[in-house]
């Protein structure tokens, strides 16, 4: 009788081990074809793994927890969505999650993109649709929350343009704070500097921001701060071009032209009406105008126009800008 007891308790070992083998060894899947599962933020271990096993990348849940908890994985499981490759062990899965390779993909934000073409960007790759990522761009409890300062209108000129790696699934949450992460790191090296020429965070990225839309020419920025920089210092409107496109832009008034008429609408964005800089920025700049900012030309520069080949005329009086918008703009020199 007790050999048969000891028969039968070395058998329900055997069944064991291979119970256990099966459950941690032995992938549940032989295809080809990958598995995905989302893990959303916050959720429980336990649910976790109720997931893995619900999409057949696990057999079953207790020995799989158990033995995430003994390599210490259970309580610290980046969220995001996974694709499991097929023929995965649960130990496999384990250290799979143990390295948070969920799906990403790279997303460029280029320089002077607004809000919204950001989240046009955005909504084209099918993250999540434009109007819910200018909603958080927009909300005032977030923009607190992040540590922006309140007399900003919105996020506008902190979604700093660079390439991302974003989760498959993130929320705009989750987007607009890597955004505004990458800027304050760049505005941390910027701020003191701004503060000691009298710039508040505000007023350093909106103009910034300007600078960003006047001129797509590097060699131009300084110059083209140079000349704004002039103006606020002796009280002249910017008369800035980009400032009243973005006003029409806001409003959704914008077709792509603007014109005599547009000029004229009355926003404070609009700086050919009101003096100073506008409220806020007009558009999310790069390093390069931030540092320009901060690093004007020692020129006596007033006024600039386009010469139709990407850079501009510069001139210190209004005869010789009123020359140059004759030479460039009414008889078109310059144009390719």
């Amino acid at each position: 009788m007790r050999r048969i007891a000891l028969l039968f308790l070395a058998g329900a070992a055997t069944l064991g081990a291979i119970h256990l083998l099966l459950a941690l060894v032995v992938p549940v899947s032989w295809g080809p074809a990958e598995k995905e599962v989302v893990i959303p933020r916050g959720v429980s271990f336990h649910e976790i793994a109720r997931r893995l096993k619900d999409a057949g990348v696990v057999r079953e849940t207790t020995i799989f927890r158990a033995a995430a908890r003994w390599k210490g994985l259970d309580g610290r499981i980046r969220h995001g969505t996974y694709a499991f490759p097929a023929r995965l062990s649960a130990l496999d899965v384990i250290e799979y999650l143990r390295q948070g390779k969920i799906i990403e993909q790279k997303v460029t934000i280029p320089e002077g993109f607004t809000s919204i073409q950001i989240a046009d960007l955005l909504a084209d790759r099918k993250f999540f649709p434009k109007e819910e990522f200018l909603r958080v761009v927009k909300d005032p409890v977030v923009i607190r929350d992040l540590g922006i300062p309140t007399d900003f209108p919105s996020l506008e000129g902190v979604l700093f343009p660079d390439t991302y790696s974003i989760p498959k699934g993130a929320a705009p949450d989750e987007v607009i704070q890597m955004l505004v992460d990458r800027y304050k790191r760049v505005w941390a090296g910027l701020r003191e500097k701004a503060k000691g020429q009298g710039l508040s965070e505000r007023e350093f990225v909106t103009l910034a921001s300007i600078i960003e839309k006047e001129t797509g020419a590097e060699s131009e920025r300084a110059l083209v701060s140079a000349v704004f920089r002039n103006r606020l210092a002796r009280r002249i409107p910017l008369q800035s071009d980009p400032t009243v496109i973005y006003a029409l832009l806001i409003e959704g008034r914008f077709n792509g032209n603007l014109t005599r008429r547009g000029l004229q609408h009355d926003s404070l964005y609009n700086t050919y009406r009101y003096p100073g800089l506008p409220p806020g920025p007009i558009a999310n700049a790069g390093l390069k105008s931030f540092e320009a900012v901060l690093s004007p030309a020692k020129v006596d520069f007033l006024y600039f126009v386009s010469r139709n080949d990407g850079t501009h005329h510069f001139s210190k009086t209004l005869r010789e800008h009123n020359a140059a918008v004759d030479r460039y703009q009414r008889r078109g020199e310059g144009r390719g």
